[in-house]
């Protein structure tokens, strides 16, 4: 859990300010939502960069709020553990290939928007720490995906999110214990 002690982390608290930020701007001008969420059938005619955009844009505030929840409790922890660069490589990775998944997962005019597939890598990746380990990490990303289908749902990206922070911490992982093998030092 997050050690009161410690520091913000930069890297969760400049993604939070980010999302909080963008919540503000569409809600006090709402066409910068039609622009910035991801609308399949406009990524399939070259708006490719709603992909990115769609997950820095929420749909109301408690979509927002419980974003913003699971990034700073299960962010604290990975920046904590990957760093500040594999944090927000792992975000943008998890948050990309979500979206990329559900644009071929979804329906052709399906929309979609929320940073919770790049919230559902971070979150993953903190019950993922070496190959004993990941029966574990896909139980939870079971479990997570399971509570959060419902209607209005991305559950795809939430899952290949998932997938993402499970890969991209087990390599992570894998590497930093191959590093210690060979220099001695953590």
């Amino acid at each position: 859990m997050i050690d009161p002690g410690d520091s913000i982390k930069p890297v969760t608290f400049m993604l939070a300010i980010m999302n909080s930020l963008l919540f503000l701007a569409t809600w006090l001008e709402p066409s910068l939502l039609g622009i910035m969420r991801q609308d399949n059938n406009e990524v399939f005619h070259g708006e490719i960069y709603r992909l990115f955009t769609a997950m820095v844009v929420h749909a109301d505030i408690y979509h927002l709020l419980s974003n913003l929840a699971f990034l700073i409790i299960f962010g604290f922890q990975a920046e904590a553990h990957l760093g500040k660069f594999h944090l927000l490589a792992l975000y943008l990775l998890s948050g990309m290939v979500g979206n990329f998944a559900s644009l071929f997962l979804l329906p052709r005019f399906a929309l979609s928007l929320g940073a919770s597939g790049a919230i559902f890598g971070v979150l993953v990746s903190n019950f993922t720490h070496d190959k004993s380990s990941l029966p574990l990490s896909f139980i939870f990303l079971g479990f997570f995906v399971l509570v959060s289908i419902g209607q209005n749902v991305n559950s795809w990206s939430h899952f290949f999110g998932g997938i993402v922070g499970i890969v991209y911490a087990w390599c992570f992982n894998t590497h930093r214990q191959h590093e210690i093998l060979d220099d001695g030092i953590p």
